[in-house]
């Protein structure tokens, strides 16, 4: 899993700089607790996958919490590259960039893609509930990272954003971090702060979850339902392949 964190530490004209970078995690693990709300609201009370009325109770105030901090960490952070025409342009630009990332998840054809299947690229990608939602500087970028992290693991490949896209993205994201406002503000670092820990409860939430859909299933962690939920579903390791056998050759009488 992603460093909670992100700290970038650089040396320039021998004063060091600290930039603190949005965080994509927090995004990711609120798209993915909306998937499981989409997806265990309609269950119902027999059904053994459903969550508890106790824990989903917990589990919706926990990401309630992680909601708010990361939007008081979103507003912030949104003035952060205020002071410089180049980084104000990437974003934009980053913006553009995100929304054609999204259609082109939204254009996948039905007969290659179902609904659930869809969400979960959706959900992957940062996109909650399946819905575009409202841009501010920490989501466009935390978006942007997210969308260029190697490990998202979309389980058909022609469903992944497009790598032409993917490049522009990392183009603009190089201008951005190069030209970014560095000024920390006290407020926002504490903002940041009550992020991290919110994001901490919450992740320990979505592993108490994925290990409740564990015991509720006979294939454990190989259930489908893990991936319904947006988790990753164990794999059978490939069986080895044994070494041939020596051939020794024939000893002369």
């Amino acid at each position: 899993m992603p460093v909670v964190s992100l700290f970038l530490t650089v040396r320039c004209n021998f004063t060091e700089k600290i930039f603190i970078m949005p965080n994509a995690t927090s995004i990711q693990s609120i798209s993915q607790g909306r998937l499981i709300q989409i997806v265990d609201t309609p269950r119902t009370a027999t059904d053994l996958f459903k969550l508890p009325v106790a824990f989903r109770t917990q589990f919706d105030a926990s990401l309630k919490t992680l909601e708010d901090a990361d939007n008081d960490t979103a507003l912030t952070e949104s003035n952060r590259a205020g002071g410089s025409g180049a980084a104000r342009t990437a974003l934009d630009q980053l913006e553009v960039l995100l929304r054609d990332g999204y259609n082109g998840i939204k254009g996948i054809r039905s007969s290659t893609i179902t609904d659930d299947q869809r969400l979960e690229v959706y959900t992957t990608y940062g996109w909650t509930s399946g819905n575009l939602g409202t841009f501010n500087d920490a989501r466009v970028l935390g978006l942007a990272r997210l969308c260029l992290a190697d490990d998202l693991e979309i389980e058909n490949p022609a469903w992944e954003v497009a790598a032409d896209l993917k490049a522009e993205i990392a183009a603009q994201l190089a201008i951005f971090d190069a030209n970014a406002d560095d000024r920390t503000g006290g407020e926002r670092m504490l903002a940041t702060k009550a992020r991290d820990k919110a994001l901490k409860e919450f992740d320990i939430y979505l592993a108490r979850v994925r290990f409740y859909l564990c015991f509720a299933s006979m294939d454990t962690d190989q259930s489908p339902e893990l991936r319904r939920y947006g988790f990753k579903v164990r794999k059978d390791r490939a069986a080895s392949t044994p070494a041939p056998a020596a051939v020794v050759p024939p000893v002369n009488p």
